[in-house]
């Protein structure tokens, strides 16, 4: 009678394998995970910026019409030295950021109002969103 030899275990081979595709899928779900705290990242940044230009078109229509050029100078950056744009939206609180209030046409009734928010990343990429709104004399 012969006996046949049954092997059992893994080979090294087989082992090897099997680690080099532990290692692949763990890197794959390493990269995914990163990116999306970064994508995270860029949405907060987005909702920030977003609440500080809604206080700002708040605050616009609560400004009576003569005076809105005064205290929302046209282009000019975070707003007047007397009254900058960070003490209506309680202080800027992402890198970088900017406020700029905008009149496409000035002597248009309504007026057309702009404000475009721009800041930048952790890494110093550069973002910006603006909204519209109308005021009639």
């Amino acid at each position: 009678m012969v006996r046949k030899k049954i092997k059992s275990g893994m080979t090294l081979v087989e082992l090897l394998v099997a680690v080099a595709i532990g290692v692949i899928a763990t890197i794959a779900i390493l990269q995914g995970y990163v990116g999306n705290i970064f994508l995270s990242e860029i949405a907060k940044g987005n909702t920030i910026a977003m609440d500080d230009a809604v206080d700002m078109l708040e605050r616009i229509k609560c400004t009576p019409f003569n005076e809105l050029t005064a205290k929302f100078p046209n282009g000019t950056i975070n707003g007047p030295v007397t009254n900058p744009y960070a003490n209506i939206t309680g202080n800027y609180m992402l890198k970088g950021e900017q406020i700029v209030v905008t009149y496409p046409n000035t002597t248009g009734d309504p007026l057309e109002i702009m404000v475009t928010v721009n800041w930048q990343d952790q890494i110093g990429r550069q973002y910006g969103n603006s909204l519209t709104t109308k005021k009639t004399r």
